[in-house]
């Protein structure tokens, strides 16, 4: 997820910044940290997400503008 989408949804104070980093491959990005969701229920499934927060300027990645 990009920085800009974290804050527009209101989720930057869930952002755990001791997985900061960098991401690496064709191009790449800071990593801003991580947001844990320990329980996210969708229809009869309940399951666990790990969102990375990257500072991406013009990058090809959900929420980026």
């Amino acid at each position: 997820m990009s920085m800009a989408c974290a804050q527009r949804c209101g989720l930057m104070s869930l952002v755990d910044q001791s997985f900061a980093g960098d991401a690496k491959g064709v191009g790449s990005t800071r990593i801003l940290g991580r947001i844990e969701v320990r329980c996210f229920l969708t229809n009869v499934v309940l399951c666990g997400v790990s969102i990375r927060v990257l500072c991406a300027y013009g990058c090809p990645i959900y929420g980026a503008t």
